[in-house]
């Protein structure tokens, strides 16, 4: 079914609920990143954008008092479902930025430290 189908993946998502703000050109939503991966994010988001659009995000960390900023295009929108939302490929300008948020999602994979 679909869930399998979900599962087959270029890159491993791991489960998340992280606070972001999704913004596109004048307009601003608060959401929450329902899986996040180093390649992009799935956010549960009412709002249908365009594919290709590009957004900026900011993805808070909480546990870690961690702010990261990413820029994206809009890969999927799914309008309905238990995966209803808008899913969001990053598009770093510095291998520094994209090495920052794959070691921030490792760390999530890894779970709370002891």
């Amino acid at each position: 079914g679909n869930a399998a189908q979900y599962q087959r993946r270029r890159h491993v998502r791991i489960p998340c609920q992280l606070p972001v703000r999704i913004e596109t050109g004048r307009l601003s939503y608060e959401t929450t990143a329902t899986n996040i991966s180093d390649w992009g994010v799935h956010l549960a988001l009412d709002v249908a954008l365009d594919r290709d659009r590009l957004v900026f995000l900011t993805i808070d960390f909480p546990d870690d008092r961690l702010r990261l900023f990413a820029q994206g295009r809009v890969r999927s929108v799914i309008p309905a479902g238990p995966q209803r939302g808008v899913s969001v490929e990053f598009m770093f300008d510095t291998s520094k930025a994209r090495d920052a948020m794959a070691e921030k999602v490792r760390s999530l994979a890894a779970g709370p430290a002891a």
